[in-house]
């Protein structure tokens, strides 16, 4: 006898009865699935029992992780009015996300004011500072983990604190600004031009 998961064959065949055959539930993923099975007598006829569907859905433990972050880690030259933005490994629970869990300070420790947005789907949290950035600077940016820190929807916290630096870049110098005066003399005279 052989035992079929959602059609194809999972494990040896049993085939001295009572047949049974033992199925790692953790090694699919949660959902509905179909299980069946296959018997074949001495002459090889085979027949294949009605499907049943069963649903799995085992607890997730796995936590989730940074799998990405912009600016990068110790980036310089970065504009000051760049967002800073995250992505973890899974989807997280948007409560999670906040102010308080993904939170930019600046070289003194101050915390910049900003204003903290998840993307489900892309599992992407955006800070965007409530002004730009000061040039020159150097901030880090942490996303918090543990107890108080960022969670899956099955509770499952980021391990630990997650932090990562950038320096923003300099201001643009503009060139001074050069002003021409002139005036009109009468015909007598020559037209004379005053630089600053």
């Amino acid at each position: 006898m052989q035992l079929l998961l959602d059609g194809a064959p999972i494990g040896a065949p049993d085939t001295t009865a009572p047949y049974s055959i033992s199925w790692d539930s953790t090694a699919v993923a949660n959902g509905t699935h179909t299980l069946s099975a296959r018997a074949a007598d001495a002459a090889g006829n085979a027949k294949t029992a009605t499907a049943v569907t069963v649903t799995v859905a085992n607890a997730d433990t796995t936590a989730p992780t940074v799998s990405s972050v912009s600016p990068a880690s110790l980036a310089a030259g970065v504009n000051a009015t760049t967002a800073v933005t995250v992505t973890f490994s899974e989807e997280v629970n948007p409560a999670t996300v906040n102010s308080n869990t993904f939170v930019l300070r600046d070289l003194l420790n101050n915390p910049v004011q900003a204003a903290v947005a998840y993307g489900v789907g892309s599992r992407t949290a955006t800070l965007t500072p409530s002004s730009p950035l000061s040039t020159m600077a150097t901030y880090t940016a942490t996303v918090k983990g543990g107890a108080d820190g960022v969670k899956d929807a099955a509770g499952n916290a980021l391990a630990a604190d997650f932090p990562w630096m950038f320096t923003t870049a300099q201001s643009a110098v503009l060139p001074p600004e050069t002003t021409v005066f002139s005036a009109v003399l009468p015909a007598s005279r020559s037209a004379w031009w005053v630089r600053p």
